[in-house]
């Protein structure tokens, strides 16, 4: 199973999310945005949260990371 970590919590990370959360071999282990409130759907997984995407790669166990930022970013 793939740990998973969410880098940006905007709309396209809800796509992600989607996917992911129905994918069986994958498990989203934390999520990380610079905002410091995320939208409701990702409040509701309960999991941890970071601000610094080198923070969370620091304290989770993460195999894999989906990145959803702007797109000129």
């Amino acid at each position: 199973m793939l740990r998973y970590g969410i880098i940006g919590c905007g709309v396209a990370a809800k796509v992600h999310l989607h996917y992911l959360q129905h994918n069986p071999a994958v498990k989203i282990m934390a999520l990380c945005d610079p905002a410091p409130v995320i939208p409701k759907e990702f409040q509701a997984l309960g999991l941890p949260f970071y601000q610094n995407y080198r923070e969370m790669l620091e304290k989770e166990k993460i195999d894999d990371v989906t990145i959803a930022s702007h797109h000129y970013l």
